[in-house]
């Protein structure tokens, strides 16, 4: 064969193989870019899971806290007063607000463990006894003075960030809380209370869809991060604080 179209082709191997290794590369590095900021079915179903643990456990209320909360094997007043709001909502039709087992159940499933004591919870507001413990049971201090509750209740949520680094799960999240009595809403720095569209005060859903439709002022505003650890398939609370 002449040199010359030996040449040839060996130049045409050449540029194929080139040509070939540059889409290989191009191909690796631009999946994995695509990859990393695609979020994936999994942490949709992560996010869902934790916000739903949040709310249907109440640990909501831990928003009216003063301080961050770091929980450890011990009856702190705050995780039996999270789990006394709980129940008290669970059993409003009994004459007490839970029991031992089930104060036992609720420690186990958002705490990871059971409470080695059982003593009296203590009233956030007056820091006097609330719920007094007998017989396996938590009841009403009747000697309790009556006082009002921290606020409206919580109806919407939205998720500021997340990350998930060795087994630690962290979310962040804004709370929109509702007045049924007013029919509006203000966050702690007060970003909801100069609403002008009167439409926005009518009902719950309105005050959702102001929430999110007005998503970057609340930004603005005050967060709350939890972090929770999975042990054993669950995700169990290990630390509450409040963010600006």
């Amino acid at each position: 064969m002449d040199s010359k179209i030996k040449n040839i082709i060996i130049g045409c191997i050449a540029v194929l193989v080139l040509g070939l290794s540059c889409y290989f590369i191009y191909n690796k590095f631009s999946n994995k870019k695509e990859i990393n900021t695609v979020e994936s079915e999994d942490e949709k179903t992560i996010k869902n899971d934790l916000v739903n643990l949040i709310t249907e456990y109440g640990l909501d209320a831990l928003s009216y806290e003063e301080n961050d909360v770091v929980f450890s094997e011990n009856p702190k007043n705050s995780q039996l007063y999270l789990a006394t709001l709980y129940f008290s909502k669970v059993n409003k039709d009994k004459d007490y607000v839970m029991t031992r087992e089930e104060l036992d159940d609720f420690y186990n499933k958002v705490y990871g463990y059971r409470p080695s004591a059982y003593p009296n919870v203590v009233c956030q507001v007056e820091k006097d006894i609330l719920y007094v413990y007998k017989d396996n049971k938590y009841f009403f201090y009747e000697d309790h003075p009556g006082h009002g509750y921290y606020g409206p209740g919580i109806i919407d949520s939205y998720i500021v960030d997340y990350s998930n680094k060795n087994n630690e799960y962290s979310i962040s999240l804004l709370f929109l809380r509702g007045n049924e009595m007013e029919g509006y809403t203000v966050n702690e720095d007060n970003l909801f209370k100069n609403q002008e569209d009167d439409k926005y005060a009518s009902s719950e859903d309105s005050l959702i869809k102001y929430f999110n439709d007005h998503i970057d002022e609340f930004k603005n505003g005050v967060k709350y991060r939890y972090v929770f650890e999975k042990t054993n398939g669950k995700y169990i609370l290990k630390s509450f604080k409040k963010e600006k």
